[in-house]
């Protein structure tokens, strides 16, 4: 079984992939509700292949996959933006990891392993 630094390794991976995985051909909405649901789907993959379930656990409930609306209505009151610009952010920020998590794991703030 992976170790959990292994999965987050493998987590930030994946996110790091979602802006090639969204239909660019698709509204600017639509790219923001894949690339969402992209990020939910790695993070609830990681989440089950933690070794400890206690620990998954309590990630989801500090760190939850939201739905697209509370993350869009998030990021307008919290940061300013217009609709567009946060379905911009949604897509742009997809691919970044919680610093503080990776740190959790043994990472950087980068999603790195120390020292490397």
């Amino acid at each position: 079984m992976p170790t959990n630094e292994e999965i987050r390794l493998w987590y930030n991976e994946q996110a790091k992939g979602i802006p090639e995985l969204i239909d660019t051909s698709s509204s600017l909405e639509e790219q923001a509700r894949q690339a969402h649901a992209l990020r939910n789907r790695i993070r609830t993959e990681a989440r089950k292949m933690m070794e400890d379930q206690n620990e998954a656990a309590e990630l989801d409930r500090t760190n939850p996959n939201r739905s697209f609306e509370a993350l869009i209505q998030e990021k307008m009151e919290k940061k300013g933006l217009s609709l567009e610009e946060a379905f911009l952010d949604t897509i742009q920020s997809a691919k970044k990891t919680n610093r503080v998590v990776n740190e959790m794991f043994g990472l950087d703030a980068k999603g790195n392993l120390k020292g490397r």
